[in-house]
Order: C-alpha cells, then structure tokens, then sequence
C-alpha cells in the first residue's frame, strides 16, 4: 500500500506499534503488523507523510483505524501490490487488463 497522511512522520513508539500490531480498543484480537514499513515527508508546509507497506490480512478498515488511532488521520489509500502482481500505474479506476502467463 501507499498511504498519506497528516500530521508528519509518526514518532518511533508509534511506529513501533504499527510494525508489530496493535490492539484496538474495538477488536478482540492484535491487528496484523505493517511489513516493510518505509517512510517520508511529502508536504512540509500540510505535514503530510507518505509511507509504503505491505499488509498481510488486513480487516474492514484497518489502515484508517490504526493511524486515526494514532493521531495521523489517512489522506489517501492506494494499493499498489496485490500478492506478488503488481498493479499498473497507467490503469484507471474501472479498467483491467489480461493477466500475462507468469502472472498467473
């Protein structure tokens, strides 16, 4: 995934608790981690951060719930990845193209 969002860089405690799961207090059960977790700074000026991640299982809303729990409310969500296929840049939303054979 690629996610901006406001309020800066988290500070390290919280990036912690990203890059091992967090607790909720509306689930029963830890959040998958964020693998992979790269960051930086998009918009000095707005203090919006862009980061880069991979997220194994995720649940109904779990990206905005975990920064919005943190204080770093989502701007934008944009999966780039899905699995080991990599989406194109150049589709739009609504269009699709065929698999090539060693995508399948």
């Amino acid at each position: 995934y690629k996610v901006q969002i406001y309020n800066g860089i988290p500070s390290r405690d919280k990036i912690q608790a990203l890059r091992s799961g967090m607790e909720l207090p509306d689930e029963r059960r830890p959040l998958m981690p964020l693998e992979d977790l790269e960051f930086g700074i998009e918009d000095k000026v707005e203090e919006i951060a862009t980061l880069r991640f991979n997220l194994t299982e995720g649940k109904y809303r779990q990206i905005r719930r975990m920064f919005e729990y943190i204080g770093h409310p989502v701007k934008s969500i944009k999966r780039i990845q899905f699995g080991l296929l990599k989406l194109d840049r150049d589709l739009k939303p609504g269009e699709w193209r065929q698999l090539r054979p060693k995508e399948i």
